[in-house]
């Protein structure tokens, strides 16, 4: 019976005909851009960019680098290059596996997180503007319970973002974390329907201050 409703309430919406509609589309507002587009030459070798803006820079931030630092910077504006920055390695300071920009509320440093080492990187960005061979000397330990691959620090103890919990060899969930950042722990925060517990999930986090 609900199989014969549907198929007569389909039948009978497609029988209906509406008048065509027209719109008229003024071309007033219209705001050539064509001339402000530029063409993006770069030296470095950047197999899959990541793009963040900061402050009146451009971070590019190369995911799977290969090369001997994992971003480069280059001026928001003119697309000018800068300089590069995060150090790929196993030594002090550096990167073994180069994750995403980690924001914070200032305009003059963000966090690296290293996926290999499991610890977060604290960034100066004046201090690699000064010094092509800057090294950060403030790293905390990412939590396990909650392996974060996505976040923003939006104070000097709390930074919120995506974080996976496993479930299985095979399986794992994504789902909003708060992580205290004094403490080093991290725990859920925001809505999650009681029927999704334990089950694989997705979530997704983005911040603007």
């Amino acid at each position: 019976m609900k199989i014969k409703l549907i198929f007569i309430l389909i039948i009978f919406g497609c029988s209906k005909t509406e008048p065509a509609q027209k719109f008229k589309i003024s071309t007033e507002n219209t705001i050539d851009v064509s001339a402000n587009i530029l063409d993006f030459e770069t030296d470095q070798i950047i197999s899959m960019p990541y793009i963040t803006v900061l402050d009146q820079y451009l971070l590019i931030t190369d995911l799977m680098a290969t090369s001997e630092k994992g971003i480069h910077i280059y001026n928001k504006n003119s697309l000018q290059f800068i300089t590069s920055t995060v150090e790929l390695g196993e030594g002090p300071g550096e990167i073994m596996r180069i994750g995403e920009v980690a924001l914070t509320s200032k305009n003059n440093e963000f966090w690296m997180p290293d996926l290999a080492k499991l610890q977060a990187f604290k960034f100066d960005l004046d201090s690699i503007l000064l010094d092509s061979s800057y090294k950060p000397t403030v790293s905390i330990p990412i939590p396990n319970d909650f392996f974060l691959v996505g976040y923003s620090v939006v104070s000097d103890s709390i930074a919120l973002g995506s974080g996976v919990e496993v479930l299985s060899p095979s399986t794992f969930r994504v789902s909003l974390v708060k992580w205290n950042l004094i403490t080093g722990e991290a725990e859920k925060f925001g809505y999650e329907h009681p029927s999704l517990a334990n089950q694989s999930t997705n979530a997704f986090f983005n911040y603007s201050n």
